[in-house]
C-alpha cells in the first residue's frame, strides 16, 4: 500500500510540471529591406511566442512593424527575445513604422547592438522579461510620439549605445545609462516617467519632461539640462548636474558630486553634502527659487552670477574622519541673493554681489577658527544680525544692518585671531550695536551708527582711523586704544540714556589733557552731551606725566572724566589746566610754529621779547579746542625772540 501511493504522488507531480522548451532562433535572411510580416525568416514562419528573433545579416536594410502587421498579424509581435546587429560594411534597422500603441511588439529582451537601429515612430513597446535587464542598446535607439514600458533598459553596457527620446512616453522600471562602454541618453521632448535613472554616462535633456528619480554614483556621470522640465528632486552620488536652460522643479542634491547651474530656473530645494560625502553647488547665470539651501560638513555653495532666492540657508559643521573637523562654506562672488534667513555653523564668505537677508545668525564652533561671516566686497543687508561663539570680520564691502549683536564667553579670552566683531574695511551702516561679553574691534571701517552700541561687560577695541557711533550705554564695558596711533571716536549726544550704576573703562589713553591730542574721544559737540552722574562713571587711564588728582579714591594713575564745549572727555585733573606754550616744530621758511595748551573757552594775551626783561604785547587769541597754533613770521627779523602767554580776564 505504502509503495503504490508513492508512485502515485510522483506521477502527480510529473504531470503538473510546465515542459520548458528552448527558445527557436528565427533569422531575417533578405539582404534587403521588408516588412516583419515577409516569408523572409529562416524558420519559414513568421516570428512568434518562444523565439530569438535576429536580425543580424550582411546587408543595409530596415525591416518594418507598420499598421498592417499590427492589424493583420498581431500574434507575430510578440516574441522571446530580438537580437539586431550588422557585420562588417553592413547596417540593420528594425522599424516601428505607425504600428499604433494598441499592439505593442513584446519581447522578454531587446539587444540593440553596435552599427545597428531600432527606430519607433507612433508605436509601443513593451519590455515583461524576469527582473534585470530586458534591453540592451549598445547601438542606437531612436523613439518619437511612441510608448516604451516594462522592467529595464541598458544603454552604452554592451557597446557604445544612445538613446534618443523625441517624443512619447518612457515608462520604464529601471534607466541605466553608462556602462563600459558609455552611453548617453537625449531627450528633446517627451516624458521619461521610469522609476529610476541610474547615470553613469551622459544624460542630455533638451525638452520634454523628466519625471524619474535620478542617482549618479560615478565622477564621470553627467546630466546637463538645457532645456524641458525635471519634476523630481535630482540625487547626485558622484558626477555632475549641469542646468544651463529649462526648468528644475525638484531641486539637487549633490552628496559625492556636483551641481553647476549656468542657466534656467531651479525651482526646488539644494541640499549640498547632505548625506555624508563632500558635494559642491556652483552658480553663474540663471534663476534659482530654493526654498532652503542645506550645506553639510564637506560641502560647498559658490555664486559668481544669477539670481539666488531661497526661504532659508543652513550651514554645519563636524567631525568628519575622527578628528577632521569640517565645515559647509557659502560663497557669494556677484550676482544677487535673497535669503529669509542665515543659519551659519560654518563659514559664509562674501566679496561681491549683493545679498539681501532677513535673519543671519553666526554660529560657527569650529575650533581655532572664528570667522563664520566675512565680508570683502559687495553688498550685505540684514534685519538682525547676532554673533554666538563665532565671528563677523568686515575688510571691504558695505554691510547694512538694523540690529548687530554678539553675545561670546567673555570679553577678555581674544586668541589670535581676534574680536567676535573685526571691523578691519569698508562701510557699516547699522541702528544698533549690542556686544554682551564679548570683543569688539575696529580699525579702517567706516561707521555710519543712528541707535545706540552697548558694551555690556564688553570691549572695543580701536585701531588707527576715526569712528562715529550712536549713542553709548557701557554696562560696565571697556574703551581699549591702539598704542601709539592716531584715533578719534566719537559717539552721538548720549545724556538721555541710562547707565544706571555701570561704568565705562578707558584703557592705554595717550592724548591730551586740554584736548586735541592724537587720541580724542568725543560724545555729542558741546559739554552737555553727557550729565554730571555719567562723567563720575567713565575712568581714564591716563599716561604717565598727566598732571596729580586730588584724593578721591582712585589709584593715581585712573581718573575721572570731564567733558571740554567740544565735547571731548579727558582726564580730570580736579583743577583748572596748567598753561602751557612749546614750539611745535622747526623754523621754516622764516616762520616760528608755537603750540598753545590751555582751558577750551579761555582768551589769551601772547607777548614777545628781546632780553626777556621788556615785553610787548603782540596778539590774543581764544582757545576753542584746547590747542592753540600760531606762527611768529618776523622771527627771523631779530637776533633773538622770547614768548609769553597770559590768561586774559
Amino acid at each position: 500500500m505504502t509503495k503504490r501511493i508513492a508512485i502515485f504522488l510522483t506521477s502527480v507531480l510529473l504531470s503538473l510540471s510546465p515542459t520548458f522548451l528552448p527558445a527557436q532562433a528565427n533569422s531575417w535572411t533578405n539582404a534587403t529591406s521588408g516588412n516583419w510580416q515577409d516569408s523572409s525568416w529562416s524558420l519559414g514562419i513568421l516570428p512568434g511566442t518562444n523565439q530569438d528573433i535576429l536580425l543580424t545579416n550582411d546587408g543595409w536594410k530596415a525591416v518594418a512593424i507598420n499598421p498592417n502587421t499590427a492589424q493583420n498579424f498581431p500574434e507575430t509581435m510578440t516574441v522571446n527575445s530580438i537580437t539586431i546587429s550588422s557585420p562588417s560594411n553592413s547596417y540593420n534597422t528594425l522599424l516601428l513604422n505607425y504600428a499604433g500603441t494598441e499592439t505593442p511588439l513584446t519581447a522578454q529582451s531587446i539587444s540593440v547592438e553596435s552599427n545597428s537601429t531600432m527606430t519607433m515612430l507612433s508605436s509601443a513597446l513593451f519590455l515583461n522579461g524576469p527582473n534585470g535587464t530586458t534591453m540592451q542598446v549598445g547601438g542606437e535607439f531612436n523613439q518619437t510620439n511612441s510608448l516604451v514600458s516594462g522592467r529595464q533598459v541598458n544603454v552604452g553596457y554592451i557597446g557604445p549605445g544612445v538613446y534618443n527620446l523625441d517624443s512619447g512616453m518612457v515608462d520604464v522600471s529601471n534607466l541605466w545609462v553608462g556602462g563600459g562602454f558609455y552611453g548617453i541618453f537625449n531627450q528633446t521632448g517627451g516624458t521619461n516617467n521610469s522609476g529610476i535613472l541610474q547615470l553613469e554616462g551622459t544624460y542630455n535633456l533638451s525638452g520634454g519632461d523628466f519625471n524619474a528619480t535620478a542617482y549618479f554614483d560615478y565622477y564621470g556621470a553627467l546630466f546637463h539640462q538645457t532645456g524641458g522640465n525635471i519634476n523630481v528632486p535630482v540625487s547626485i552620488a558622484g558626477g555632475l548636474y549641469w542646468l544651463d536652460g529649462g526648468f528644475n522643479y525638484g531641486g539637487a542634491f549633490p552628496a559625492g558630486g556636483d551641481a553647476l547651474q549656468t542657466g534656467g530656473t531651479n525651482f526646488g530645494s539644494l541640499g549640498i553634502a547632505s548625506g555624508g560625502s563632500y558635494g559642491y553647488f556652483t552658480m553663474s547665470n540663471g534663476v534659482s527659487y530654493a526654498a532652503t539651501i542645506s550645506v553639510g560638513a564637506e560641502g560647498a555653495y559658490a555664486q559668481w552670477d544669477g539670481t539666488q532666492v531661497a526661504g532659508s540657508v543652513g550651514l554645519t559643521s563636524g567631525y568628519v574622519f575622527r578628528d577632521d573637523f569640517r565645515r559647509g562654506s557659502f560663497a557669494l562672488h556677484g550676482g544677487f541673493l535673497s535669503v529669509g534667513g542665515m543659519s551659519l555653523a560654518g563659514g559664509y564668505w562674501q566679496d561681491g554681489g549683493t545679498n539681501n537677508a532677513g535673519t543671519i545668525q553666526v554660529l560657527n564652533t569650529a575650533p581655532g577658527i572664528s570667522i563664520g561671516l566675512g565680508l570683502g566686497g559687495g553688498l550685505l543687508t540684514a534685519d538682525n544680525i547676532s554673533v554666538s561663539l563665532g565671528g563677523l570680520q568686515q575688510t571691504g564691502g558695505c554691510l547694512i544692518v538694523t540690529n548687530l549683536t554678539a553675545n561670546g564667553e567673555g570679553p577678555w579670552t581674544m586668541t589670535w585671531y581676534g574680536p567676535d566683531i573685526n571691523l578691519l574695511g569698508g562701510q557699516l551702516i547699522v541702528s544698533n550695536i549690542d556686544v554682551e561679553m564679548d570683543n569688539f574691534g575696529i580699525s579702517g571701517t567706516t561707521v555710519t551708527q543712528t541707535g545706540t552700541l552697548t558694551l555690556g561687560s564688553s570691549v572695543l577695541w580701536t585701531g588707527p582711523g576715526t569712528y562715529t557711533f550712536g549713542a553709548l550705554i557701557p554696562n560696565n564695558g571697556v574703551i581699549v586704544l591702539g598704542t601709539n596711533v592716531n584715533c578719534q571716536i566719537h559717539f552721538a549726544d548720549s545724556s538721555s540714556q541710562s547707565w544706571s550704576n555701570a561704568f565705562l573703562s578707558i584703557r592705554n589713553w595717550s592724548g591730551s589733557v586740554y584736548g586735541g591730542g592724537s587720541q580724542q574721544i568725543f560724545f555729542g559737540s558741546n559739554s552737555a552731551a553727557l550729565t554730571p552722574r555719567q562723567l563720575s562713571q567713565i575712568l581714564i587711564d591716563a599716561p604717565p606725566g598727566t598732571p596729580p588728582h586730588p584724593p578721591n579714591g582712585l589709584p593715581q594713575e585712573v581718573y575721572f572724566a570731564r567733558i571740554l564745549p567740544t565735547g571731548e572727555i579727558v582726564p580730570d585733573t580736579g583743577a583748572p589746566l596748567p598753561l602751557q606754550m612749546q614750539i611745535s616744530g622747526s623754523l621754516s621758511n622764516g616762520t616760528m610754529p608755537l603750540c598753545i595748551e590751555g582751558d577750551i573757552g579761555r582768551n589769551y594775551s601772547i607777548e614777545v621779547s628781546t632780553d626777556l626783561i621788556n615785553w610787548t604785547w603782540w596778539t590774543n587769541q581764544s582757545d576753542s579746542t584746547g590747542t592753540i597754533s600760531i606762527s611768529d613770521c618776523e622771527a627771523t627779523n631779530f637776533p633773538q625772540r622770547f614768548y609769553r602767554v597770559r590768561v586774559l580776564p
